[in-house]
């Protein structure tokens, strides 16, 4: 660049000089300036040449660098979407881990509900089919419903079964739990026929019976009508309520006196449902 402003320095010189004192510059040194003109000239077209590559490629550096910029604005959108799905799928992760957590409580309420279930009716549940118990038939009344628990204590207060005597071989528990399960059937009030396996402190085991009635507002209800031992003192009304579950003693509590009691009868160890 310096050798060419000299030239132009040089150039504008000559053009100041007229031509008619061009005959007083030595030959020798027209001929150098020629050839630094030359010279200055070839380097001219070569800077300019440069000058041009340089700016194609900083053109072309500039549209590399728009198309990076492009890419990562495109690349940030991407990030941003990615993030957004990930925390959806955060959210859906979380909310699923609820929808299990809740799934494990419900589950353990079933699994609460079914062992009650086990332990209530034991070995056998049965609808429509009579006990293989002597004596014992069951009259079912297909219009027959489930009663609220008063509707189920005025019956039972009406019902005069537990006040039959309780006589050996003739008519025992079983036939108890079977007038008044045909009894209730028969005033629309639908209950089940109950045998429950005892077991003595002896380790003997004999069997029982009672009702059992699903009221709409109690839940199932165990009812034991068996009454007194002919000429035995008792409660005018022997009806009894008692908690069924396998593995507790078998002991009915009065339902319309106070002053009497029942001993336990045993450990509760099968129960056969009969509707």
């Amino acid at each position: 660049m310096k050798k060419f402003n000299r030239f132009l320095i040089w150039l504008l010189l000559l053009c100041l000089v007229p031509l008619s004192l061009a005959g007083c510059v030595p030959k020798s040194d027209f001929e150098a300036l020629q050839a630094d003109y030359e010279l200055l000239q070839s380097e001219n077209t070569s800077l300019e040449a440069l000058v041009k590559q340089n700016t194609e490629d900083i053109e072309e550096k500039e549209e590399i660098i728009e198309d990076i910029q492009n890419e990562l604005e495109s690349i940030k959108d991407q990030i941003s979407s990615t993030r957004q799905e990930l925390d959806s799928v955060e959210k859906q992760y979380r909310d699923s881990l609820d929808e299990i957590e809740s799934y494990k409580i419900e589950i353990g309420s079933y699994l609460e509900e079914l062992q009650l279930y086990k332990d209530t009716f034991g070995s056998v549940v049965q609808s429509d089919r009579q006990p293989n118990y002597y004596r014992i038939y069951l009259r079912n009344n297909r219009a027959a419903t489930d009663p609220t628990f008063d509707e189920l204590e005025s019956f039972l207060f009406k019902d005069n079964t537990d006040r039959n005597d309780y006589i050996a071989d003739v008519y025992m528990c079983g036939d108890f739990a079977n007038d008044v399960h045909n009894n209730a059937e028969q005033a629309g009030i639908r209950t089940g026929w109950v045998a429950i396996l005892l077991e003595a402190e002896d380790g003997s085991t004999s069997y029982h019976a009672c009702n059992v009635f699903n009221t709409v507002d109690k839940g199932l209800i165990y009812i034991d009508c068996t009454g007194n031992y002919a000429g035995e003192r008792g409660p005018s009304k022997s009806d009894t309520r008692v908690n069924l579950r396998l593995g507790i003693q078998y002991k009915p509590r009065f339902m319309f006196a106070s002053r009497w009691t029942i001993d336990g009868m045993g450990i509760i160890r099968d129960i056969e449902v009969y509707w």
